[in-house]
């Protein structure tokens, strides 16, 4: 499972989503999960984010930053890998050409390795 943290008014966010979903799509049928915690204060923006980036994952909403808080979130987006065993296998704060590859490689190796 990937769990990624990200908000409306982040830019690299909005990068990352769009790379996520396609992980979602190609790998979903092995297992493999995704949620998506938004922690934006003003839950009124999500719905429409999340339909413009076409967003097929599960969406959670923090406005009151629980998830955030419980997770040490330092920074957006943060993405945590988790294996099916709920141990944490991978965590990458922030979202650039070199994470999105290494974020792939990531998931693809743990479903390899289920």
């Amino acid at each position: 499972m990937l769990i990624d943290f990200w908000a409306t008014y982040c830019i690299p966010c909005a990068d990352a989503i769009p790379e996520i979903q396609k992980l979602y799509e190609t790998h979903r049928e092995k297992g493999f999960e995704v949620v998506g915690i938004s922690v934006d204060p003003f839950v009124k923006n999500v719905p429409s984010f999340v339909k413009e980036l076409k967003v097929g994952y599960t969406i959670v909403l923090d406005p009151d930053a629980k998830a955030q808080d419980a997770y040490r979130v330092r920074g957006l987006p943060e993405t945590f890998l988790v294996g099916r065993d709920g141990a944490l296998l991978e965590h990458w704060i922030g979202y650039d050409e070199e994470l999105k590859a290494e974020i792939k490689n990531a998931v693809e190796s743990a479903l390899r390795a289920s």
